[in-house]
């Protein structure tokens, strides 16, 4: 897995975690797999797979407030305070009631592990191509304003195109938008206007 970034190679590995880690074992510690169903039987395959890694991995529910869960460590990356993923759960409850944890953490992921900026890619060793300037000391400058790094918290912090962008949004729909990343995270206190958090989840997938 050393530097693999193919969807065949993170499938292979994923396979071997399940079996290795997962799956109920027979006599002799062998591995069982006889409620498996078969691959042309996607949906019942997919469910297995599902239950037997909640059964595995899920034993205990997370009852303990004083306990940090994954959201807050992720949130917590980026800014600090006590339960943020309290406040982002409130805040995804007020753009999309319906839509389900899962949505929500494929939004936390692609806005705040950032995988489309340069230097996200480079951490994970995913060689982007350097292309200097004389305006910023990064090897990977940003692409709005060429002044800061191509970073999550410069471009939905501090970059100087994005900050008058967001206030026009803003402006646009009646409300003020801050650009702390605590708003960027839309983890902060809910207030009486939704379209503040309708705002800025929209603002962060365009950017």
């Amino acid at each position: 897995m050393n530097k693999c970034m193919s969807p065949a190679g993170h499938a292979a590995f994923s396979a071997f975690v399940f079996l290795e880690d997962h799956v109920k074992r027979g006599a002799g510690g062998v591995i069982d797999l006889t409620g498996l169903p078969k691959p042309e039987r996607e949906a019942r395959r997919r469910k297995y797979i599902y239950e037997t890694l909640v059964d595995s991995g899920y034993r205990e529910a997370r009852s303990d407030p004083r306990r940090a869960t994954s959201l807050d460590v992720k949130l917590n990356k980026f800014a600090a305070g006590a339960r943020l993923g309290r406040l982002f759960a409130d805040q995804a409850g007020t753009v999309a009631p319906k839509l389900t944890p899962a949505v929500w953490n494929t939004q936390l992921r692609l806005v705040m592990n950032a995988l489309p900026f340069d230097c996200r890619r480079a951490s994970a060793r995913m060689e982007p191509t350097p292309r200097r300037n004389d305006l910023c000391d990064s090897d990977f400058p940003c692409y709005f304003c060429g002044l800061g790094e191509d970073s999550t918290r410069h471009v939905f912090g501090e970059c100087s195109v994005i900050r008058p962008a967001r206030d026009k949004i803003g402006k646009m729909l009646g409300c003020k938008l801050g650009h702390a990343m605590t708003v960027t995270l839309l983890a902060f206190k809910k207030v009486d206007n939704p379209a503040v958090a309708l705002a800025i989840a929209c603002f962060n997938w365009v950017v």
